[in-house]
Order: C-alpha cells, then structure tokens, then sequence
C-alpha cells in the first residue's frame, strides 16, 4: 500500500505507478506513426497519399475506439471493486475478532476460578488471536501466488505476540497445517468451552453466544477475502481486452497519420491514446487482487501491527478499570437544570490543562467542567423555569438534604433523588440511602398533607408511605384537601386523591 498526499507532484513518482508500462507500450507506437508520417511526406509510402483511402474517413475509426475504450474503463471498475471489496472484508475480520477477544477477557471479571488459570485463559486468547489474524493474511497471499505472481509471501515475516508462549506441540501442529486459520479457529472454541465448565467464563449462555458470533463472522470475512484472492478475472474478458488494445496499438499509427501532415503531431497524438489505454488496462491488473505482494496491495504488517497493539491493550491495566462519574454530577436540580453549554469541554481543552498542570509538577488540575459544576452544586442559580428559582444543597452535603428547594408560594416540595431504573412517572417520598447506585432528582408537586400516593405508584409502596390515621375522604365544595396522614382510610377517599393528583400533574 502507497500512502501519499495529495498534489500535482504525484505524477512524478514511480513506485507502484503504471506509468512507466504504459509509456514502454506507447512511445514505440507513437515514435512509428511519426516516421510513418515523415515517410509519407517524402513521397515514401506513395500508396498512402490519396484523399480518398478509407483510412481518412474517422467513423469507423471512431466506433473502434469507443469499444475498446468501453471495455477497458469497465474492467478498471470491476478491479475497483473488488480491491474495495477486499479492503473491507479485511477489516471487518479483524474487527470481529479484536471484539471476540474484547469480550472473553471481559467476561472474565465476574469469574470465581483462580487467579492463575484466568490470567492463563487471557495470554493464551490474545496469543491465538494474533496468530490467526497473521495466518489469515499468510494464506490470502499463498492464494494470490497461484496466479502468476513471483515475490515471495511477507506474511510470514510480521510480528507476532509472543508465538513462543505456547506448547512446542501446537506450534508444530501449527507448521506442519495446511489450513492454520481454521486450526487456530477450532482451537479458540475448545477453549472457550474448556473455561466455561472451569469457571473462567462465568456469564450466562446467552451472553456468552456474543463471542462465538464475532468469531464466526471473523471467518465469514476470512472467506469474502477468499474468495477475491483465490477466484481471477474471468479469463475470456481479460483476453478479449488485451487482444482489442494490441490491435489498437497497431492500427492507431496508420489511422493518425491520415489525419495530420507533420511527424510531431502524429507522434503526441498516437502516445495520447495510447498511453491512456495502455494505462487503465495496467491500472485494472495491478489493483484486480488486492492481496498480493506489490506496491499497492494492503498494508498487511500495518494491519498485523494493529492487531497487536489492541490485543495487548486488553491486558493493560488501564482496560481493566470503569470510567466513575462524580456524585455531584449525578445529583442536581434537575437532569434539565445542568449547565450543559458551559460544561461542553473538548479533548483538547482537557488534555492542554492537564499538559499545563504536570509541566507545573502539581497534581492534575481539575477540568473546567467539573470546576464548573461544583460551583452549581455549591451556589444558588436559577433554572430554565421564569417562575421560581431553585437552589441547591451546599457541596458535601448528606443524600437525605440533597434535592431542590422552591418558594414557598408555589405550593412546592423538597424533591429527592430517585433510582434511574424505576419509572419517570413515579416520585419517591423515601431518603435513598447512599450505595444504592444512580439517582436522578425530579420535582413533584407537594400537597398540604404531607405525603401522596399518586396512580403510578405500586401497592406495596403506597402501603409503606400509609400511616396508621385515617382521614375521611369528603371534601368540601372549596376543595380543600385533607389535613389527616397519607393513606384515607375509605378506598372512595384514596381514589379521589389519585384523581386529584393526575390532574394537578397534568
């Protein structure tokens, strides 16, 4: 593979350019019909100088053209495609496998076996990975060789993660194979199997199907690629090209030199065509086959060391740890409240402090975002709502006092923080204790009573928040509610009161 950047100099390189074929195939043409034309000039070629040969009528000399120009532009596209084709069966092969080992070393935090025999399941994973990966692209290139290419394989040649780490058995099963990739594959899955009745895998079946579906979709892609690799253009269509341009190259010297009267511009004019045809039909050879050993193949040592470098990233301690979140981005005035366009820090704005701060030799600074949200958290600001101005517990503060605090003329409660997972509907009357995971803070329309028992509720909720005294359900026609406890102690009371609730909240 050619990495190159964009510009009017690339014409002028060579490596892994058809140019320089295409100018062997089109200087000697064009040098021909420049003598030829000369010839005719000097009353050599005397049979050539009527006005009325067939050779200065340019239609048929036109349809000619147009065919084998059609056929070669469609075969470059074919090639094209194919090359595409194999780029991205490529890389969703190692994606897929990269995810198959992502996910059993995963699945390993939650296993109860030793210690010894986890970190033994892992090594081996990332180890047998890398060398299927490697053997993958050995074969795609062993397949290529097939069809006429001399080079020698590279593959072989690209690094591995530690390949010697294994049993001196399997390495020589692994030599003497001549299917390594489907080897390595069968390996992976006994493997898989092995550890899950060990308890190194200790998650669900259903879960665990996830990691043989990416293996088996690796292979899918393995199989796209060979399929590119080991089946050629159809051999009629590349015969039928090449005998159409040899014909063109011989006929063009005799055609261009009815139609001008000097030797130079019969000379640009026959190395134009030429040189244009010559070149798509090399650029549709080089590209047909994208796994081979030339310049512009894929990059597989690029590739292979990719692989790699992920693979040990699974096994750093950094891959081993969660991503936590701080309390006070969690509790607020509301999820809406948060100060969103001042926290919308970039990568860039984060890592320049924390350059600045270890050029300094200080601890790592802490970002403007959470800078930021402290000082929500710490003072009163108000909230999106014209009506009210809501504030919010000082830093430090206990769960039970943290939630938001409205005038008192709005007829407006404290609202606490309630578990993410239960639903948005339902408001808790409870202090959530701390360790229970997630909160979120809503605000709820407070009553005179002090508790109410709204419709989304669940039964054995509304039965906690109950209190031993009854009310009577009746109000009057002002409307007032009841001043009695949280529960009444008719059902016709309760079901009012939850009327009462939907349409205020409506």
């Amino acid at each position: 593979m050619i990495y190159y950047t964009t510009g009017f100099m690339n014409i002028f390189k060579t490596k892994g350019s058809v140019f320089p074929m295409s100018t062997r195939a089109a200087l000697p043409c064009a040098i021909f019909s420049a003598i030829l034309r000369w010839a005719i000039n000097e009353g050599y070629c005397a049979f050539m100088e009527a006005d009325d040969s067939i050779m200065s009528q340019t239609q048929a000399w036109a349809g000619f053209s147009v065919l084998v120009g059609f056929l070669i532009i469609f075969r470059s596209s074919q090639a094209y495609s194919r090359f595409w084709d194999g780029c991205t069966a490529t890389h969703h092969m190692r994606a897929d496998w990269f995810d198959m080992a992502s996910a059993l070393i995963s699945f390993t935090e939650t296993s109860k076996a030793p210690a010894e025999k986890v970190a033994k399941f892992k090594h081996i994973i990332i180890r047998l990975v890398s060398m299927m990966h490697s053997c993958a692209l050995m074969d795609l290139e062993e397949m290529n060789n097939k069809w006429g290419t001399t080079s020698d394989v590279k593959a072989d040649q690209y690094d591995l993660l530690d390949p010697l780490g294994l049993d001196k058995e399997s390495l020589d099963a692994l030599y003497e194979s001549k299917e390594r990739v489907m080897l390595i594959f069968q390996w992976i899955q006994l493997m898989i199997v092995r550890n899950m009745e060990a308890g190194v895998l200790a998650v669900p079946p259903p879960i665990l199907s996830r990691a043989y579906q990416e293996l088996a979709n690796g292979m899918v892609a393995f199989h796209e690629c060979v399929k590119i690799s080991d089946t050629p253009f159809p051999f009629p269509y590349a015969q039928t090209c090449e005998l159409l341009l040899i014909l063109h190259w011989v006929l063009v010297p005799f055609m261009v030199s009815q139609w001008v009267t000097q030797p130079f511009w019969a000379l640009i004019f026959v190395f134009m065509q030429v040189f244009v045809l010559w070149s798509l039909n090399y650029l549709a050879e080089e590209i047909e086959n994208p796994f081979g050993t030339d310049d512009n193949a894929i990059d597989g040592a690029h590739m292979q060391d990719e692989m790699n470098k992920h693979l040990l990233l699974l096994l750093h301690p950094k891959a081993l740890r969660t991503p936590e979140i701080s309390e006070k981005a969690i509790f607020s005035v509301a999820t809406k409240e948060l100060d969103w366009d001042v926290n919308q820090n970039s990568f860039k704005d984060i890592w320049s402090a924390n350059r600045k701060c270890r050029r300094g030799g200080g601890p790592p600074a802490k970002p403007e975002a959470r800078e930021c949200r402290e000082r929500m958290v710490a003072t009163p600001r108000p909230t999106g709502h014209p009506r009210f101005e809501a504030q919010s517990p000082a830093v430090g503060a206990p769960f039970a006092d943290l939630g938001a605090r409205f005038p008192p003329e709005l007829g407006m409660k404290d609202a606490f923080a309630i578990p993410l997972q239960e639903g948005k509907g339902d408001i808790s009357h409870e202090t959530p204790a701390q360790g229970r995971g997630s909160w979120e803070v809503l605000p709820r329309r407070a009553e005179p009573r002090e508790a109410q028992c709204t419709s989304r509720s669940p039964p054995d909720r509304q039965d906690r928040l109950a209190s031993p005294e009854a009310a009577s359900g009746s109000d009057g026609s002002d409307g007032e509610t009841d001043q009695a406890g949280m529960r009444s102690s008719g059902r016709s009371g309760s079901r009012r009161r939850q009327q009462r609730g939907r349409q205020q909240r409506l």
